[in-house]
């Protein structure tokens, strides 16, 4: 219960940090503690994934020079030059 508790404090100050004290010492969590790390890790994997309209849909990649055409499809620059 003791150690219960101390892991408990970790997820609240430090998340991040938690996923890795709990491998440490090898505690249980709670749900409560568990939620809070699943949740940190969904949020995580949200904020790495671009917006679809950041891509480019022939190279897939994120545009970094996007061109768009008159019917308003919009492209990576160089993917459109090397179809050409």
């Amino acid at each position: 219960p003791r150690i219960q508790r101390w892991v408990d404090a970790i997820f609240k100050v430090f998340p991040p940090a938690s996923q890795a004290v709990v491998q440490r010492v090898g505690a249980p969590i709670s749900d409560e503690a568990q939620r809070a790390l699943d949740s940190e890790e969904a949020q995580r994997q949200k904020r790495a994934e671009p917006p679809e309209h950041f891509l480019c849909p022939i190279t897939t990649d994120v545009m970094i020079h996007p061109v768009s055409t008159p019917l308003g499809h919009t492209f990576e620059r160089h993917a459109v030059l090397e179809w050409i």
